[in-house]
């Protein structure tokens, strides 16, 4: 479409004039016989037409320049938000992955320890001289007890 690329480039040119130039076609209006009114772009063979002017109506061309910056940015901002809105999300979700995951461990170390004081029979404690004073059977029921509910209540969510 550039001068000198191709020989139809005139031929182009005279075509896009062409179709960006408004119609001026005269339109015409008469009665006949019967009282019916006619309009039309020829007048009638009577001859007892009066010609009518019709103002062009405005449009817009395909041709006309648009807002390209204002679209272009329009289109920038929304853009960036969509990558705003996703980054957050998937840090969102990785930051739950995290907070799983350390739940999840959380629980094992947990799980070991509530299995390890079910498998002993006496607990006992150091003393200030250093020495081992034991539990009673029913104090150690209340610690694993007391130990099983804790595991309970942070690991059956």
């Amino acid at each position: 479409l550039y001068p000198g690329k191709s020989p139809a480039w005139g031929l182009r040119l005279l075509l896009l004039a062409c179709l960006s130039t408004p119609a001026s076609a005269e339109v015409y209006r008469w009665t006949d016989s019967g009282g019916n009114v006619h309009f039309g772009d020829r007048p009638p063979s009577s001859g007892n037409a009066e010609p009518i002017a019709v103002k062009p109506v405005a449009t817009e061309s395909v041709y006309a320049p648009r807002d390209d910056a204002g679209h272009v940015r329009r289109q920038k901002e929304m853009a960036d938000a969509l990558h705003k809105e996703r980054e957050e999300k998937a840090a969102a979700k990785a930051a739950e992955a995290r907070e799983r995951a350390e739940q999840a461990r959380k629980c094992e170390v947990l799980a070991a320890r509530l299995t390890f004081m079910k498998s002993v029979s006496r607990f006992y404690d150091i003393d200030a001289k250093g020495e081992q004073v034991f539990y009673s059977d029913e104090e150690g029921d209340r610690l694993r007890d007391d130990f099983s509910k804790r595991y309970q209540e942070a690991c059956s969510k």
